[in-house]
């Protein structure tokens, strides 16, 4: 009989992970104690080791990482220059690209 899929919660996962880390039992003992196959104890250990990092980043750190350039104001910035150095150019004429994203219709 086929057995049902099973979703376990972030905090068995951990618990487990950190148990593999530990290195007090193997992974067959613990594989056989929390009913879970040694693949997934590997896999579930080898996300928390990399990413343990995320723990200790700072709000800051973290904003940094995520807040890439905005693309809109670029796009602005781009077509801005584009018209002060090239006013004989229409709009129709630069690429569509700079258009696209940041809402910059020539229509």
């Amino acid at each position: 009989m086929k057995r049902t899929r099973r979703n376990h919660t972030a905090v068995f996962k951990a618990k487990v992970a950190l148990a593999a880390i530990k290195g007090e039992k193997t992974l067959a003992e613990l594989s056989t104690q929390y009913d879970v196959h040694v693949n997934q104890i590997t896999q579930w250990k080898s996300e928390l080791v990399s990413r343990s990092t995320e723990i200790f980043t700072t709000a800051a750190e973290r904003k940094e990482v995520a807040g890439g350039p905005d693309l809109g104001s670029l796009h602005a910035k781009i077509v801005s220059i584009s018209v002060q150095y090239f006013p004989l150019v229409s709009v129709q004429y630069f690429p569509l690209f700079l258009f696209a994203e940041g809402g910059f219709c020539a229509a």
